[in-house]
Parts: C-alpha cells; sequence; structure tokens
C-alpha cells in the first residue's frame, strides 16, 4: 500500500453517500466545526437547515465502527 500507484479514490460513487445525500440537503462545502448550517431556501427564503460534509463523514465513520463492534460479538463467546 505504500508504495501503489493507484488513483485516488472517488467517493461520489459511494452507495451509503448517494443515499444520504438523497435523505438530507447537503452542501458541498464545510462550514468551519459545524455538521449542520442554516441558509435561506432558494424559493421560500425561509432558513433552511443544510448538513456539511463533516456530517457525512461522521454518519459513515459511525456506521463503519458499529458494523466492526456487531462483526466482534461472536468473538466474544469463543
Amino acid at each position: 500500500m505504500l508504495f501503489a500507484d493507484d488513483p485516488l479514490h472517488d467517493a461520489s460513487d459511494n452507495k451509503l453517500l448517494s443515499r444520504l445525500r438523497r435523505r438530507m440537503r447537503v452542501k458541498d462545502q464545510l462550514h468551519g466545526h459545524a455538521f449542520t448550517m442554516r441558509q435561506s431556501g432558494h424559493w421560500t427564503g425561509k432558513l433552511v437547515r443544510y448538513a456539511t460534509p463533516l456530517l457525512l463523514a461522521l454518519i459513515v465513520t459511525e456506521i463503519a465502527d458499529l458494523i466492526f463492534a456487531v462483526d466482534l460479538v461472536p468473538a466474544v463467546f469463543i
């Protein structure tokens, strides 16, 4: 892995991220250390809550932690 010349992985084809983007409004840029931000809507002008990429990274990390924890349950009984 240290000397591999593979191109960088593109996260845009990730199924989990595409499902999250369909379920919630997501901005493409970071907003400091915030997980969400409020911005006026395009048509109504009301404040609408948007998720930042930082929230998506947190969700994906926590799902990976959950899968790892469930995978370790049988090892406790051995």
